[in-house]
């Protein structure tokens, strides 16, 4: 077993998930697609911030844990206990976050380096990552795109805990330096990257993959099975439909286009 974490890294809504499942079906190489529900059922690459996680580590429910700065201070620990726990059931530590590479509060590390074996950062272009994201917490556009600005944006989750976001063009060079950058619109050829970064072999298991975690695909089990990470607002897979209007782009390209252009999402 590999003896650190591997992480996909990402900014929300922007094929992290897709990834992960990725991933499930090349392991369990199975007749036909999983459903996307299975992520959760079978504990596979887990969010950093998963309740089941941190109720391992800690004991306790989230929700009866103290207020976001000491939660921020256990963070590392949590990783470590996932990694333990992944040895003692020989499993591959795949672990998910949406948290930028960096230090909380002035004082508290999100990510812990020194148990970092590999990690890949999907990107996506910010300009569709807004109406995605919109679309799934339900805000409207210009909140959204405030937010992708914002370097304290954090989200409150329902378990009781409070996950730091922030700003889309810091998020990203947070992760440049130990993660292989992966853009989203080179999906799922670009999954070959990260089979290369994780070591992991490319045999027919990854042909299937790519079939059965087409996004057609994905949608059409969510729409007959549904998927717990989904929101209440529209699907998770294929439910944006709105698109940005030109103010709102604009303001996109002012505030993240140095990002932007070293990825060609600018000229």
């Amino acid at each position: 077993m590999t003896p650190g974490i591997k992480w996909l890294a990402s900014y929300p809504k922007s094929g992290n998930t897709w990834a992960r499942l990725f991933l499930l079906n090349y392991h369990m190489a199975p007749d036909e697609p999983i459903l996307p529900d299975a992520l959760g059922k079978i504990q596979f690459c887990p969010a950093d911030d998963a309740e089941w996680l941190i109720a391992n580590a800690t004991g306790m429910s989230p929700k009866d844990m103290p207020p976001p700065a000491p939660f921020f201070r256990l963070r590392t620990a949590f990783q470590r206990h996932y990694l333990l726990w992944c040895s003692s059931v020989r499993r591959i530590p795949y672990l998910k976050t949406h948290s930028p590479n960096l230090v909380a509060d002035h004082l508290f590390r999100m990510i812990d380096e020194s148990i970092t074996e590999k990690a890949v950062y999907f990107i996506r272009d910010p300009r569709d990552v807004a109406p995605s994201l919109a679309a799934h917490t339900g805000a409207g556009h210009d909140e959204i795109v405030e937010k992708m600005a914002n370097p304290s944006y954090a989200v409150q989750r329902p378990i009781g805990t409070v996950s730091p976001i922030g700003n889309w063009s810091e998020h990203v060079k947070s992760w440049e330096e130990i993660a292989t950058v992966i853009k989203y619109e080179d999906l799922p050829n670009a999954f070959e990257v990260m089979f290369e970064t994780f070591g992991l072999e490319k045999d027919e298991r990854f042909d299937k993959a790519v079939k059965f975690t087409d996004l057609k695909t994905l949608s059409k089990l969510e729409d007959e099975h549904g998927f717990g990470e989904g929101s209440n607002h529209t699907k998770f897979f294929g439910g944006t439909k709105r698109k940005l209007n030109n103010p709102q782009r604009e303001k996109i390209e002012e505030a993240h286009g140095d990002v932007m252009r070293r990825y060609g999402y600018l000229a």
